[in-house]
């Protein structure tokens, strides 16, 4: 009869193991960490399989200042009480001349002072196949001689205007930095689209215009005159006209 009971004892407790957890949430939350990984600790990076590409250095270059492509070039004008002599307006050791004829023989006009304008007096002398002399004057005081071509302006009285709107214009205003500023033009002369007084030595560089120079001189194997120390004249009349008009005064130049 005992053995009978204990038979059944073991037959209903016997294959039951006990739990190996004092907690009986053990399990779930072991399967609620299995499936829902804390995202607040770092995954696990991946190598790549594929080779690190290292750049080689570059070379090092010595750095040098910019340089700029057209050199700047200090433009001196010439002095008009130097008698230094420039290649562009004077005459060269290969330049024959027959005759010069100098300003110290020429005599002032006898004409009164205008306080209201300056008066650029041009007296034509001579007239010769490819060109015309002749002497200037700055109310009254003999300046310079002057070249023109064998067709020059007609006589007359012409105000003397400030022109920008010229090629020459440009050259002049980087040749004469700080003195030029414009080209010295008749106004209103009959059929001559510009009239200027400007630097030049031969009929073939007035082209209507006026050239000034310190000197008339002949060139023997062309037959024909030139005038010489054309710039230094040149500035000493512009400083005077640029001065006048400064000081409000008309400038008028009387062509006969």
């Amino acid at each position: 009869m005992l053995d009978f009971f204990k038979k059944l004892f073991n037959s209903i407790f016997g294959n039951k193991k006990p739990s190996t957890s004092s907690n009986p949430n053990q399990s779930e939350e072991n399967k609620q960490e299995t499936s829902h990984p804390d995202v607040s600790k770092p995954e696990n990076t991946q190598t790549s399989s594929e080779p690190e590409i290292v750049e080689p250095p570059k070379p090092k270059v010595e750095e040098k200042p910019i340089q700029s492509e057209e050199p700047v070039v200090e433009v001196t004008p010439p002095d008009p009480d130097s008698s230094t002599e420039t290649s562009q307006t004077t005459p060269t050791s290969d330049t024959p001349k027959a005759a010069i004829i100098s300003p110290e023989t020429e005599a002032d006009l006898d004409l009164p002072p205008d306080p209201k304008r300056l008066i650029i007096s041009i007296k034509r002398f001579d007239s010769g196949p490819e060109d015309t002399l002749g002497k200037l004057y700055m109310n009254g005081k003999f300046t310079c001689y002057t070249l023109e071509d064998s067709s020059p302006a007609p006589a007359g009285e012409y105000e003397i205007v400030l022109e920008t709107h010229t090629g020459r214009h440009a050259t002049y205003l980087f040749r004469f930095r700080g003195i030029h500023k414009g080209m010295l033009k008749f106004k209103d002369v009959p059929n001559f689209d510009s009239v200027m007084i400007h630097i030049g030595n031969r009929a073939s560089d007035a082209k209507g215009s006026v050239l000034p120079g310190l000197q008339i001189a002949q060139v023997d194997h062309e037959n024909a005159r030139e005038v010489w120390f054309s710039d230094q004249a040149y500035l000493v009349l512009y400083k005077k006209v640029v001065e006048a008009m400064d000081a409000g005064k008309k400038v008028v130049a009387v062509v006969e």
